[in-house]
């Protein structure tokens, strides 16, 4: 379970980092960019982040560092949903088995190893690894103080 809490605090970071891009590409204030990516779901603000970059033509390595997380995202939301908002069972065989009761992911029960849930932590991780540099770069996060810095 540690695990998938991971996921979700990653996962959150993640929508976090796709929100300030928006912001800042907007020039708007924290406060209100909340208001404007508040109801987006993942998806929703991946997406909003490149076209937002891409219409007002900002630098090609920012436009390409957010379409290839918003890419990497949209090809790990269907598992990251399974492991997150699925209920998990232990079958008889020793395996456990996650199914998702709510629309659109409603199905068969579907056998998830741990292997596979430490799988989605690393690919999510690896995501914000690649991510993160480049909105350094381009000032739209900062990295907090590290402790013990005269900063």
């Amino acid at each position: 379970m540690f695990t998938v809490g991971m996921i979700c605090a990653q996962w959150a970071y993640l929508e976090y980092l796709f929100a300030s891009a928006i912001w800042v590409t907007l020039n708007i204030p924290h406060d209100a960019g909340k208001i404007v990516t508040g109801g987006l779901d993942m998806k929703g603000r991946a997406v909003m982040a490149v076209r937002i970059a891409e219409e007002r033509k900002k630098p090609r390595d920012l436009i390409a560092g957010l379409a290839t997380a918003q890419k990497a995202v949209l090809e790990l939301l269907d598992e990251r949903n399974l492991i997150v908002h699925g209920t998990g069972e232990l079958r008889p065989d020793g395996h456990t088995y996650y199914e998702v009761h709510r629309e659109p992911m409603r199905g068969e029960p579907e056998h998830v190893s741990l292997i596979r849930v430490h799988s989605l932590a690393s690919a999510i991780d690896g995501i914000v690894a690649k991510l993160e540099p480049v909105l350094l770069k381009h000032g739209i996060i900062e990295m907090p103080p590290q402790p013990g810095s005269s900063r």
